[in-house]
């Protein structure tokens, strides 16, 4: 086990307290597992980002609220999800420093991650991270989206896909329905204007087999979030996603 209280000169004891105040602000008890993993995730990120950019600013409050509470902070009825569905695959597309895949998998330990990152600096880091907070059932697939969406292994296979800054949504959802299982779900992290691209990605949603199951709003971190839920209702068509680069030249 990790032991972050013997980090040289690592204001363990200020970033706990903003970490835990965060956590009980959004509901949610960390145990000491949990909150050590979370400060190791801090001091890993706060260390490479010295050498190069994972996040844009790794303050630690910053990181705190943006990074680990803003990946966590969701709605009870996804939280209930996570919480209840003990064997639930998870496939985070566009994962950067690990957002929101790995805190999501640092408080509900049970679930089966699978992180996706186009950029090689970022995937090493997280499977740095992935390895020194020892997390199991964790794979790091380095690559595109459209590519992997077109491979058995990957295709139709998640219960759950989730996505955190990464694209318009007539983009993303070409991006990540072709991962999730019939009847599974995608969710996607969107600011306050969330209903332009939602409006734009009508379309979209129904030409890949998914329908809008819900949009809950949030302000629990401060800044305006909401969560759209996509539920995969048909099967993506075969030809979906297309070849790299070409859902941001042309949307559908």
């Amino acid at each position: 086990m990790f032991h972050v209280k013997h980090f040289k000169g690592f204001l363990v004891e200020n970033a706990a307290k903003i970490l835990m105040e965060a956590a009980n602000s959004i509901g949610i008890s960390l145990s000491k597992e949990q909150k050590e993993a979370f400060l190791l995730y801090l001091r890993i990120l706060q260390d490479q980002n010295r050498i190069t950019n994972i996040v844009a600013n790794s303050e630690t409050k910053d990181v705190i609220w943006k990074h680990f509470i803003d990946s966590i902070a969701m709605p009870p009825i996804l939280q209930g999800l996570f919480a209840e569905k003990r064997q639930l695959s998870l496939l985070d597309i566009g994962t950067g420093g690990g957002f929101p895949g790995i805190p999501l998998k640092v408080l509900y330990p049970t679930i089966s991650l699978s992180l996706m990152e186009a950029t090689n600096k970022k995937v090493e880091f997280v499977r740095e991270v992935v390895h020194k907070l020892s997390l199991d059932r964790v794979n790091i697939a380095w690559g595109r989206a459209e590519e992997f969406g077109q491979q058995v292994e990957y295709r139709g296979k998640y219960d759950v896909v989730v996505a955190r800054a990464l694209s318009e949504l007539r983009i993303l959802v070409e991006l990540t329905l072709p991962f999730v299982k019939e009847q599974g779900i995608f969710i996607a992290y969107k600011g306050p204007k969330y209903n332009e691209e939602l409006a734009m990605a009508a379309k979209a949603i129904l030409t890949l087999g998914g329908e809008v199951q819900d949009i809950i709003e949030s302000e629990s971190t401060g800044a305006k979030r909401a969560f759209v839920i996509i539920r995969k209702i048909a099967e993506t068509p075969a030809k979906y996603p297309r070849r790299p680069g070409i859902p941001e030249k042309r949307p559908l």
